[in-house]
């Protein structure tokens, strides 16, 4: 008999486990559900986010419990197996507070290190912790009104070492949450990244302010107009997050107007020119090209004059307070530029022509030098695309090549280490993320200091939402993708397709939503930006090879013979292997990361 009803418990444990498992199921599929449409596809993000995480993972499954043991007596998995839940003193389904009590004996359970739920292998009755506080039992459906059996005497002495055993392991379990939640707020690392973003020792030429103002028109002083904007716009988002304002946080971005530069206004036709046929296009342009140029033509003094600045960093608006229709008129100007010379190589001054294109190099590399943020880092790729096109497309102008173009290509300056890293832009994009989101969190002053305190990151410091983590959260990813840009460029191609994809756990969403929607982000596009850095680098040595051949007017075999030599420059530095040499179409090329994005800018015409 003995061993009938053990075996009997045992058959019981395992259909509570499958019954379990079921109601486990549904939950998680709603869980991932909900991830999916609503987190992963950015549908919601910072307080909306948190709240419907909160939701899901403990209000839902706590009023499916709950009215599922009060209506029926048996969730769907327990109906699954014919199991019931009744009162050990009624035997009958739980009235609504014992059904409460029962689920709040779950938490204790798991809160006990899971012996709260192991502790119906070694009950009698198979009882677990929430059973035995809420005085229910899980019957098979054909025992439902049979007698209940009986506590033994063993089980009573048991239960009465369960409960200290489990008061215990609750209060281990708090403090322990409790020295983690208030761990120190910023890692060694994480805290030795920030900046001091003092207003009070923020440069007044450090070369923002004339990029900001970049295309006002001549009468306009470049350089005040950039102070002047900055300042208004910072006192109008002091103003905003003041105390007593009516504004939230998420109105303020609404409420600024980012200023509209004439050059960008008048100028978005050139946008077209580059579009394939470079020469062509231009040629077609000449004299809507000359009319801007000569219009515009005062801002070539102000383009030359960046090379006078030794950083371009903006200390007081964040970035996304100045995005891209900023700089704009930078990107449009570099066009124009590149338009002037090129039309100024193919029917004016070759000489001139070529003093411009070694000035505009002069002027890309410096900024891509030394822009400390990480959205003038691009912009200044993006100049030095811009100039390398226009190179690339003179090469194949006419044949044979004029030897002053090729001595410019053979004379181009190798990218420095620091032209290629990331490592600044992506510190100082933590300092503005970590500002941010303190800020957003609790602090309407810190704007004013972007330096961040471990002070500041405490106050910040709610249950689910903490600041520290967020710092150091980003921090990590952010040091994680600098490292990889200064990577070697063919490890960098070993590891582009092979870094694996962040996963995380359903207790970081709930701890960490924030610092997970800015990794999310981050890991998207951040490794995206150092092969964008690394091409511009790549096409550098695609024109050399390029000016190489011209020079030896080589033949189709033996630009075969020469490429697979891989001498000096002339190879693709992804691969490690010989560039591409396609003798129909004459394109020479290189293939590397993401080549179905980039794969129109990654050939030279010969």
């Amino acid at each position: 008999m003995e061993e009938k009803k053990q075996g009997g418990n045992a058959m019981l444990l395992l259909r509570r486990f499958g019954a379990f498992v079921i109601d486990f199921a549904l939950w998680f599929a709603l869980v991932y559900l909900v991830k999916f449409l609503m987190i992963d596809k950015g549908a919601l993000v910072g307080g909306k986010l948190h709240f419907v995480i909160m939701l899901v993972l403990f209000v839902v499954p706590a009023i499916y419990s709950i009215l599922m043991w009060y209506v029926f007596g048996a969730t769907v998995g327990m109906f699954c197996f014919n199991l019931r839940l009744i009162e050990t003193q009624t035997g009958k389904k739980p009235m609504l507070l014992i059904s409460l009590l029962r689920y709040c004996g779950y938490f204790l359970s798991w809160f006990s290190f899971f012996i709260g739920f192991i502790w119906s292998c070694f009950d009698s009755r198979n009882q677990n912790f929430a059973d035995k506080l809420s005085g229910t039992i899980v019957v098979p459906l054909k025992q439902m009104h049979s007698d209940i059996p009986k506590l033994t005497d063993i089980d009573i002495s048991r239960w009465k070492a369960g409960k200290i055993f489990m008061i215990i392991s609750i209060l281990i379990l708090i403090i322990v949450n409790i020295l983690w939640q208030y761990e120190a707020p910023l890692s060694n690392e994480a805290e030795a990244a920030l900046i001091n973003y003092s207003p009070d020792e923020n440069p007044e030429d450090n070369g923002f302010y004339l990029l900001s103002a970049f295309g006002v028109p001549e009468e306009v002083n470049a350089f005040e107009e950039g102070l002047r904007r900055t300042k208004g716009v910072n006192t109008k988002i002091l103003s905003i997050i003041a105390p007593d304002s009516d504004i939230n946080l998420t109105d303020q971005f609404s409420s600024l107007d980012p200023p509209i530069d004439t050059l960008a206004t008048e100028l978005e036709v050139l946008s077209d020119i580059d579009n394939g046929k470079l020469i062509e296009s231009t040629l077609e342009n000449e004299d809507l090209i000359k009319h801007y140029y000569n219009q515009y033509n005062y801002i070539q003094d102000r383009y030359f004059s960046l090379l006078n600045y030794n950083k371009f960093d903006n200390k007081l608006i964040p970035d996304m307070i100045t995005p891209i229709p900023i700089l704009m008129p930078m990107v449009i100007f570099e066009r124009l530029y590149t338009a002037n010379f090129v039309l100024e190589y193919v029917n004016g001054d070759r000489d001139y022509a070529i003093e411009l294109m070694k000035k505009g190099e002069n002027v890309c590399m410096h900024l891509m030098n030394t822009s400390d943020s990480l959205i003038f880092k691009l912009v200044s790729t993006i100049l030095m695309a811009i100039h390398q096109r226009s190179v690339s497309e003179l090469i194949s102008y006419e044949n044979p090549v004029d030897p002053r173009l090729l001595d410019y290509i053979d004379s181009m300056s190798d990218f420095t280490k620091e032209s290629l890293s990331l490592r600044k832009p992506y510190m100082h994009e933590f300092n503005l993320a970590t500002a941010f989101i303190t800020r957003s969190l609790d602090s309407s002053e810190s704007l004013k200091d972007y330096a961040i305190s471990r002070q500041d990151i405490a106050k910040a410091n709610p249950l689910f939402v903490k600041g520290n983590n967020i710092a150091n959260h980003t921090y990590e990813e952010l040091a994680r993708s600098a490292e990889y840009s200064e990577l070697s460029t063919d490890k960098m191609y070993e590891l582009v397709n092979d870094r694996p994809k962040e996963s995380y756990s359903l207790l970081e969403y709930i701890y960490n939503p924030i610092g997970i929607i800015l990794s999310k982000n981050y890991s998207v596009y951040y490794n995206q930006y150092a092969i964008k850095i690394r091409d511009v680098q790549n096409r550098m040595y695609l024109l050399k090879t390029a000016s190489y051949i011209k020079r030896n007017h080589l033949t189709d075999a033996q630009i075969t013979e020469f490429l697979t030599k891989k001498q000096g420059y002339f190879y693709n530095h992804y691969t490690n292997k010989p560039l591409d040499w396609d003798k129909e179409t004459g394109k020479l090329s290189f293939n590397g990361p993401y080549q179905e994005e980039t794969k129109d800018s990654r050939f030279v015409k010969l």
